[in-house]
């Protein structure tokens, strides 16, 4: 008797893989993730001793909103995640279905370039800074997702540019609010995107980080390169971009990886790994094979960044950390070296 679980597998193996660039190598014994191993997923679960670092980061979050002082507030920043847990409660959790009625039943338009050039519109038309289309690669799904996710062909994946100035600042409240801002803004696209798709007669499943890996699926769709930090390099925004995906049916073209490899840049350069807070960073010459840690995933060829002390970090701050994405030259050759304050920042949201 073959176990659902061995059905998927067999049906996965008869996909198409969407295409890599050359220089990402991926080993035969490389498997699908699992989220049980992912480190928020550890923290929350009260997996010691991260559960007790987890709870450390929101009294630290408490004690500094105590302090009644901009600078030190990550209330502020907390509050900015609103938008991106409301978008979700109401849209795609199946507890609380859509009551709005589709257009059609049937899909009014099949023809894949008029799909593709309206879908591409419609992102950008909605807020997005960045979108492209792959097919859908199993292998980067958390292996309890795979049934889920399995009936799609296409992976949308759309990117919200985070403020750079606000990104100068550091470890600050106005960052870390950008962070969550960037993930509500992209609650609201993905809503507006996949009822449009609905509309149209086919299915759409929304996906930021929960069912599956963001930033393979952005390299497949010629979005950018992966880079030492473990981040997604964009050629217009460097690495400060916020991923999401949409899974469909919608027969559309596929984009195509980027042919050049930052990896000899990543190599000589260092910065991030230099930078580091906590030293989560690789230091070493050349990607490799090596996982730190069980929240990483083993057979890619690449840098892998330690998770666990990533996320000491974090729960120091009392907010997330955003030092590789301001130290990396990717993003100062496109923004330069600027730098800013609290005070000059909040005159300018002020005084548009």
């Amino acid at each position: 008797m073959i176990s659902s679980f061995q059905k998927l597998k067999q049906r996965s193996l008869c996909r198409k893989f969407s295409e890599l660039p050359k220089h990402l190598k991926i080993l035969p014994s490389y498997t699908q993730p699992k989220k049980k191993n992912i480190i928020f997923h550890r923290a929350e679960s009260k997996n010691p001793p991260l559960g007790q670092t987890w709870s450390n980061l929101h009294e630290a979050c408490y004690q500094k909103t105590k302090k009644q002082t901009l600078e030190s507030n990550s209330f502020m920043g907390s509050l900015c995640w609103n938008g991106f847990e409301l978008m979700k409660q109401r849209t795609w959790r199946k507890l609380t279905p859509q009551k709005v009625k589709k257009w059609k039943e049937d899909p009014i338009l099949q023809d894949p370039q008029e799909l593709t050039k309206n879908i591409k519109f419609a992102s950008k038309f909605f807020g997005s800074d960045l979108v492209g289309i792959t097919e859908y690669d199993p292998r980067w799904t958390y292996v309890e997702d795979s049934e889920k996710i399995s009936q799609f062909q296409k992976t949308i994946v759309i990117g919200i540019a985070m403020d750079d100035e606000a990104i100068s600042l550091g470890n600050s409240f106005i960052a870390s609010g950008e962070v969550a801002l960037c993930y509500s803004k992209l609650a609201f696209v993905l809503t507006l995107m996949c009822k449009l798709i609905e509309d149209l007669g086919y299915k759409a499943e929304a996906s930021v980080n929960g069912d599956s890996l963001s930033i393979p699926s952005a390299i497949q769709a010629g979005l950018g390169h992966m880079g030492r930090s473990g981040l997604l390099i964009n050629p217009k925004y460097g690495p400060g971009i916020r991923l999401a995906k949409i899974f469909t049916n919608m027969p559309l073209i596929n984009d195509k990886p980027l042919d050049d490899d930052i990896t000899p840049i990543c190599s000589k350069c260092g910065q991030c790994a230099k930078k580091c807070p906590t030293q989560a960073i690789s230091h070493s010459k050349e990607p490799n094979y090596d996982n730190p840690t069980i929240s990483n995933n083993p057979g890619v060829l690449k840098w892998a960044v330690d998770p666990e002390k990533c996320f000491k970090q974090w729960c120091d701050l009392g907010h997330d950390c955003v030092i590789c994405i301001r130290v990396c030259p990717f993003r100062k050759k496109i923004y330069g070296n600027k730098s800013t304050s609290v005070q000059h920042f909040m005159e300018k949201i002020l005084n548009k």
